[in-house]
């Protein structure tokens, strides 16, 4: 992923993203209704990859909404790449009473690393912070830097070194660095991949004041130089019309939490993502959940355990939810009925229609909400 300052004013910015992959490719003649609702280049239900194209289409509506343009690139087999562009009003205000001033301004870094990219990386994040930042590409090369900026009494307040980097490693400058009169006084951070537990000994863990794991993010970061430099970070205030909204549960009283014997539920989601979260709601109403990848993986639960209710994905890749749902209701045979409660993200007309026609027991349509998942429970319980 890229994110590059497409355009600026005073008090705006275009910014343009870009993702790209190396996947699959689309073929050209489809690309043209990829934004469309409901496009994909595989519309079968049980399709490789999943996905119903409704994302792209609410992706496209969110770019038009932030002013901006959104396409793609795409080689069939070779991978693709979308971008969009995106306008953005002035940084959130700081909070009232703290200086407008962020409190890294004007502080004096340097980077060394032998990679350019992680240099340029960390060089522009703390620029946007209002530091001036100077970079190094070997021990040799800072050691000249701060013997010159020493010299002109222009010392660094920090200093980022790399700990692993050919010829002089990270260890090695530390030592030379502490061991110079001069250049001894500014806080010093050793970046690495993993901090091992030797670091004490192989890495001079004295002549580092702080360790940073690689990927470095820039919150951590920005933290981290605040502490070192006894500063306090800022506080970010929210504006009042963006105030957090009360929580959802407030709304929705647990159908299920005090009785002595709670329903087990199986949620049935190709998606982590959508797993979890239809988990985690429903163990807040006090159900207990086990949730699985796919229709497969649901039969074989199904087997080994009883459920009362199933919350069915109805698109999934392989074995999709009115296949599953065919063949729970073939394996029944007269025992005891399963609920099936079809989850899709199709809200059009006939859709619910059709999952009823399938097998299913009800229809609830994506996102889930929690007020949704009580009603449709509480239905299940009566039946």
């Amino acid at each position: 992923m890229s994110v590059t300052v497409q355009a600026q004013t005073r008090d705006k910015v275009t910014i343009r993203f870009a993702v790209r992959d190396t996947g699959i490719g689309i073929p050209q003649a489809l690309q043209a209704a990829l934004f469309n609702p409901f496009s994909q280049a595989d519309t079968s239900t049980t399709r490789k990859y999943g996905g119903t194209g409704l994302g792209l289409t609410i992706s496209a509506k969110l770019v038009e909404g932030r002013k901006g343009k959104i396409d793609l690139e795409s080689v069939s087999g070779k991978g693709s790449m979308v971008y969009f562009t995106a306008v953005f009003g002035t940084p959130i205000a700081l909070a009232a009473g703290l200086s407008k001033t962020l409190p890294l301004a004007g502080r004096c870094a340097l980077v060394v690393d032998d990679n350019a990219t992680n240099r340029a990386a960390l060089a522009n994040a703390m620029r946007s912070w209002g530091m001036i930042a100077h970079t190094a590409a070997s021990g040799n090369e800072a050691l000249a830097v701060m013997r010159r900026r020493s010299t002109d009494k222009q010392p660094f307040d920090v200093i980022m070194v790399d700990a692993q980097m050919p010829g002089m490693d990270g260890s090695t400058l530390a030592r030379s660095i502490r061991s110079d009169p001069g250049l001894a006084k500014a806080p010093l951070i050793m970046m690495g991949a993993v901090e091992k537990s030797e670091t004490s000994t192989t890495w001079g863990r004295g002549d580092c004041d702080h360790w940073l794991s690689k990927p470095i993010r820039p919150s951590h970061l920005y933290t981290t130089l605040c502490a070192l430099l006894a500063l306090q970070p800022p506080i970010l205030q929210r504006p009042d019309h963006e105030a957090e909204p009360p929580a959802a549960s407030a709304a929705a009283a647990p159908s299920n939490r005090n009785s002595p014997d709670p329903m087990r539920i199986l949620v049935v989601e190709d998606s982590p993502v959508n797993r979890k979260v239809a988990q985690r709601q429903l163990e807040r109403l006090g159900y207990l959940v086990d949730a699985v990848d796919g229709g497969k993986a649901a039969l074989a639960a199904m087997s080994n355990a009883s459920y009362p209710v199933v919350l069915l994905d109805c698109e999934m890749p392989e074995m999709d939810g009115y296949a599953t749902t065919a063949e729970i209701r073939r394996r029944a045979s007269g025992q005891r009925h399963t609920t099936i409660i079809a989850m899709t993200a199709h809200a059009l007309e006939g859709a619910r229609e059709r999952c009823l026609e399938s097998g299913m027991d009800e229809h609830v349509a994506k996102p889930v909400t929690l007020e949704t998942l009580v009603a449709v429970l509480e239905f299940a319980l009566r039946q």
